[in-house]
């Protein structure tokens, strides 16, 4: 159901083809977690129209500035545990830790508790081709966004801060 509602969204075939990809991710990443097929999958909790469209909006952003290399830091790993459909599961949860591990996307465990990586974020980035750099690296170039989530954590901002790359 999630590729046809793509398929129904008024975005260029670009667009669609990384929205399907970030898809068949998430998908193959929740197929491993529940041990089942891939066609059995139900991404319900990433299947609502709103998750559809977070997806659609980044392919479309994505291809709009020019589809450009992506980088990014190490994602920083809470733990603990979060409540989910099937019960509560452990941070990271199984579809994060899939796709780090098919992606070879490193994570650091930091001292939060609660999910701080989504199965769909790092199915975007792993959709999306990021290239990941060390702990220590350094980003130059000017800020072209950045976004704050809604979830609050005592010690930690939940920021994301997009910036050109100029290497």
């Amino acid at each position: 159901q999630v590729f046809e509602t793509l398929d129904q969204l008024r975005m260029s075939p670009k667009a669609r083809d990384y929205a399907k990809a970030i898809f068949t991710i998430l998908g193959n990443a929740e197929s491993k977690a529940h041990q089942v097929h891939f066609d059995s999958v139900h991404l319900h909790e990433v299947g609502e129209l709103d998750s559809i469209l977070d997806v659609a909006g980044v392919a479309i952003a994505y291809e709009s500035l020019g589809s450009p290399r992506l980088k990014c830091s190490v994602l920083p790993s809470g733990k603990g545990t979060v409540q989910t459909s099937h019960g509560p599961l452990e941070c990271p949860v199984p579809a994060v830790v899939a796709v780090a591990d098919e992606f070879q996307i490193p994570l650091e465990e930091v001292h939060v508790w609660g999910e701080t990586v989504t199965p769909t974020g790092i199915a975007i980035l792993a959709g999306l081709g990021c290239e990941f750099l060390s702990k220590d690296a350094i980003f130059d170039g000017r800020v072209l966004g950045r976004g704050a989530g809604t979830k609050r954590f005592a010690h930690r901002p939940n920021l994301i801060r997009l910036r050109e790359c100029n290497s």
